[in-house]
Protein backbone atom coordinates (compact mmCIF):
# COMPACT_ATOMS: atom_id res chain seq x y z
CA UNK A 1 0.00 0.00 0.00
CA UNK A 2 1.45 3.44 -0.89
CA UNK A 3 2.76 5.54 1.98
CA UNK A 4 0.11 7.77 3.55
CA UNK A 5 -2.78 5.50 2.56
CA UNK A 6 -4.69 3.53 5.15
CA UNK A 7 -6.35 0.18 4.57
CA UNK A 8 -10.14 0.06 4.29
CA UNK A 9 -11.99 0.03 7.59
CA UNK A 10 -15.48 -0.91 8.63
CA UNK A 11 -18.17 1.68 9.22
CA UNK A 12 -18.36 0.44 12.81
CA UNK A 13 -14.66 1.08 13.44
CA UNK A 14 -14.88 4.59 11.98
CA UNK A 15 -17.90 5.37 14.19
CA UNK A 16 -15.89 4.16 17.21
CA UNK A 17 -13.11 6.59 16.24
CA UNK A 18 -15.66 9.41 16.01
CA UNK A 19 -17.07 8.53 19.44
CA UNK A 20 -13.56 8.38 20.91
CA UNK A 21 -12.55 11.71 19.32
CA UNK A 22 -9.86 10.02 17.24
CA UNK A 23 -11.58 11.59 14.23
CA UNK A 24 -12.32 15.29 14.68
CA UNK A 25 -13.30 18.22 12.49
CA UNK A 26 -11.07 21.25 11.99
CA UNK A 27 -12.69 24.67 12.39
CA UNK A 28 -12.33 25.25 8.63
CA UNK A 29 -15.11 22.75 7.92
CA UNK A 30 -18.53 24.08 6.99
CA UNK A 31 -21.57 23.06 9.01
CA UNK A 32 -23.51 19.89 8.30
CA UNK A 33 -25.82 20.56 5.34
CA UNK A 34 -27.04 17.22 4.02
CA UNK A 35 -30.80 16.75 3.90
CA UNK A 36 -32.76 13.57 4.55
CA UNK A 37 -32.66 12.54 0.88
CA UNK A 38 -28.84 12.77 0.70
CA UNK A 39 -28.51 10.73 3.89
CA UNK A 40 -30.90 8.08 2.53
CA UNK A 41 -28.96 7.97 -0.76
CA UNK A 42 -25.71 7.35 1.16
CA UNK A 43 -27.26 4.43 3.05
CA UNK A 44 -28.79 3.11 -0.17
CA UNK A 45 -25.33 3.11 -1.78
CA UNK A 46 -23.86 1.24 1.19
CA UNK A 47 -26.65 -1.35 1.17
CA UNK A 48 -26.12 -1.95 -2.55
CA UNK A 49 -22.37 -2.31 -2.08
CA UNK A 50 -21.56 0.81 -4.10
CA UNK A 51 -18.43 2.78 -3.26
CA UNK A 52 -19.02 5.94 -1.24
CA UNK A 53 -15.66 7.54 -1.96
CA UNK A 54 -12.54 8.01 0.08
CA UNK A 55 -11.80 10.33 2.96
CA UNK A 56 -9.00 12.82 3.36
CA UNK A 57 -7.45 12.99 6.83
CA UNK A 58 -4.89 15.29 8.43
CA UNK A 59 -2.82 13.67 11.16
CA UNK A 60 -3.10 15.99 14.15
CA UNK A 61 -0.31 16.13 16.71
CA UNK A 62 -0.84 17.11 20.34
CA UNK A 63 0.91 20.43 19.60
CA UNK A 64 -1.50 21.09 16.72
CA UNK A 65 -4.53 20.55 18.95
CA UNK A 66 -3.31 23.39 21.17
CA UNK A 67 -2.93 25.79 18.23
CA UNK A 68 -6.19 25.06 16.37
CA UNK A 69 -9.87 24.67 17.12
CA UNK A 70 -11.49 21.29 16.55
CA UNK A 71 -15.07 20.07 16.66
CA UNK A 72 -16.76 16.77 17.30
CA UNK A 73 -19.31 15.21 14.98
CA UNK A 74 -23.04 15.82 15.29
CA UNK A 75 -24.83 12.78 16.65
CA UNK A 76 -28.34 14.18 17.11
CA UNK A 77 -29.35 16.45 14.24
CA UNK A 78 -32.24 18.88 14.51
CA UNK A 79 -33.29 20.80 11.40
CA UNK A 80 -34.15 23.89 13.42
CA UNK A 81 -31.26 26.39 13.51
CA UNK A 82 -28.59 26.56 14.83
CA UNK A 83 -28.32 22.80 15.31
CA UNK A 84 -26.36 22.01 12.14
CA UNK A 85 -23.15 23.14 13.87
CA UNK A 86 -20.81 20.64 15.43
CA UNK A 87 -19.96 20.82 19.13
CA UNK A 88 -16.58 22.39 19.89
CA UNK A 89 -14.10 20.14 21.66
CA UNK A 90 -12.64 22.25 24.45
CA UNK A 91 -10.19 19.73 25.78
CA UNK A 92 -8.64 17.03 23.65
CA UNK A 93 -6.83 14.24 25.43
CA UNK A 94 -3.29 13.47 24.19
CA UNK A 95 -3.13 10.97 21.35
CA UNK A 96 -0.70 9.96 18.64
CA UNK A 97 -3.43 8.57 16.40
CA UNK A 98 -5.85 11.49 15.96
CA UNK A 99 -6.94 12.71 12.54
CA UNK A 100 -8.90 15.73 11.41
CA UNK A 101 -11.30 15.07 8.55
CA UNK A 102 -10.62 17.36 5.59
CA UNK A 103 -12.91 15.61 3.12
CA UNK A 104 -15.83 13.36 4.02
CA UNK A 105 -17.44 15.23 6.90
CA UNK A 106 -20.95 15.16 5.37
CA UNK A 107 -20.78 11.39 4.78
CA UNK A 108 -19.25 10.60 8.17
CA UNK A 109 -21.73 12.83 10.00
CA UNK A 110 -24.61 11.18 8.12
CA UNK A 111 -23.37 7.75 9.18
CA UNK A 112 -23.00 8.92 12.78
CA UNK A 113 -26.53 10.36 12.80
CA UNK A 114 -28.09 7.41 11.01
CA UNK A 115 -26.45 4.63 13.01
CA UNK A 116 -25.87 6.16 16.44
CA UNK A 117 -28.05 9.21 16.79
CA UNK A 118 -31.26 10.86 15.72
CA UNK A 119 -32.54 13.10 12.96
CA UNK A 120 -35.27 15.68 13.44
CA UNK A 121 -36.90 17.11 10.31
CA UNK A 122 -40.03 19.24 9.97
CA UNK A 123 -43.13 17.42 8.81
CA UNK A 124 -44.93 18.90 5.78
CA UNK A 125 -47.98 21.09 6.41
CA UNK A 126 -46.96 21.88 9.99
CA UNK A 127 -45.93 25.28 11.35
CA UNK A 128 -42.30 25.81 12.31
CA UNK A 129 -43.33 26.93 15.80
CA UNK A 130 -45.35 23.74 16.40
CA UNK A 131 -43.27 21.32 18.53
CA UNK A 132 -45.20 18.39 16.99
CA UNK A 133 -43.86 19.37 13.58
CA UNK A 134 -40.42 17.94 14.43
CA UNK A 135 -40.61 14.27 15.39
CA UNK A 136 -37.24 12.77 16.35
CA UNK A 137 -36.25 9.75 14.27
CA UNK A 138 -33.83 7.14 15.57
CA UNK A 139 -32.05 4.30 13.85
CA UNK A 140 -33.89 1.01 14.04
Amino acid sequence: MPEGFQPARTVSSVLEEIAGQQLVLPAIQREFVWNEQKIAALFDSLMRGYPIGGFLYWRVSDATTKDHTFYGFIRDYDQRPPNSFCPRIWEISPSDSRYAVLDGQQRLTSLNIGLRGSHTVKLPNKWWDNPDAFPKRYHA
